[in-house]
């Protein structure tokens, strides 16, 4: 378990519900609370990073602020786990930058980020990390289970990736819906009754307002119509001045 000493009451939670696991004979959690007295802790959490097969990332603004985070525990970690030896499972504790981290963000997180367990009430919170415990016990005991649910969570379920689209359009549409960092918000607002002929204004995400955009029609629906038949779009929604595209979910 990796964690911010700052959060180290999230800490003692998470090991409250991972107890009755080590009971069982499931789990050895590690972090740094046992490394004693007179021990070399730097050894021993290479140590442990070395042989572990699940990492608990309770991620808060103080955890990625954390240089020896950063620096010291995470890149053996992710290394593991893209090649298949770990299981990532971030916990988000407080308010912070998780979604801008793109190398913590490509793994599912047990909350969402805009629920973290700080702003939640015991009750609620209580069950996230009863969740976390579940993912763990799965990621133990069925590890190519956990490795597959994973990666079909951090691979975009479309039915060709970007590189395959044809239309230099469509590309860059798509490219404009992944700016938006909301992922609940990314898609397409084509604004009805453009202001130039031949013209489509359109917002990248669905929003009511903000600067829009604008490309040739014939190259818009172009685009549009790719993106809906390779799956990257849902079918349009018309509200009576917009249609809106909404982006289909990993």
């Amino acid at each position: 378990m990796s964690y911010s000493h700052v959060d180290n009451k999230w800490r003692e939670r998470v090991r409250v519900h991972l107890r009755p696991l080590e009971k069982q004979g499931i789990l050895e959690l590690f972090d740094d609370s046992k490394i004693d007295p007179g021990d070399q802790w730097h050894e021993e959490i290479v140590a442990a990073l070395d042989r572990a097969k699940v990492a608990i990332l309770l991620v808060s603004a103080d955890f990625i602020a954390s240089d020896f985070i950063a620096e010291d525990e995470l890149p053996p970690l992710l290394k593991k786990a893209e090649s298949g030896g770990a299981t990532i499972i971030p916990v988000i504790v407080s308010p912070c930058g998780f979604r801008r981290e793109k190398r913590l963000s490509r793994y599912q997180s047990v909350n969402k980020p805009e629920e973290p367990l700080e702003g939640l009430t015991y009750s609620e919170s209580e069950q996230v990390l009863a969740k976390l415990a579940d993912a763990v016990e799965n990621a133990l005991q069925h590890p190519d289970v956990e490795r597959r649910d994973r990666t079909l969570r951090e691979t975009p379920a479309h039915s060709a990736p970007k590189t395959d689209l044809q239309s230099e359009s469509a590309k860059e549409l798509l490219q404009l819906i992944e700016s938006e960092p909301d992922s609940d918000k990314r898609g397409l607002t084509e604004i009805l009754d453009s202001p130039e002929p031949g013209q489509t204004f359109f917002l990248p995400g669905l929003r009511d307002g903000g600067s829009p955009f604008k490309m040739k029609s014939r190259l818009f629906r172009e685009g549009v119509s790719e993106l809906v038949s390779r799956e990257w779009l849902y079918p349009p929604e018309d509200t009576g001045e917009t249609r809106l595209y909404e982006f289909k979910p990993l």
